[in-house]
């Protein structure tokens, strides 16, 4: 729902990018993964980078790889939809997006 999506963006922009690796060692899940990715690309215009940040601070997490690809491949449909309209949103993310797409496994 929309309440869970804004609940969700406030959450996310206040984690610290820099420490998702360390909270999310043992605790990351494909369920979980793929909910935090939908949230950073559907952040608002001022909040992106911190998004593509979270992205970077994810993808060095330990289990992110078995997590990446443990996402399904409806949901990673849906991220794929969603990860090229934050790149086509905001043309300064766009190579750090590009850079990260095979990390996430979105093709």
């Amino acid at each position: 729902t929309q309440h869970d999506a804004t609940a969700r963006a406030e959450l996310l922009q206040l984690l610290d990018p820099a420490t998702i690796p360390q909270v999310f060692k043992s605790l990351l899940t494909a369920p979980l993964l793929a909910d935090m990715v939908e949230a950073a690309l559907d952040l608002p215009a001022g909040a992106r980078a911190h998004g593509v940040s979270v992205l970077e601070g994810l993808a060095a997490a330990p289990r992110f790889d078995m997590m990446a690809m443990s996402v399904s491949s409806k949901r990673r449909a849906q991220l794929r939809g969603k990860w090229d309209a934050a790149a086509e949103a905001d043309a300064s993310l766009a190579a750090q997006l590009a850079a990260l797409r095979p990390k996430y496994r979105i093709k």
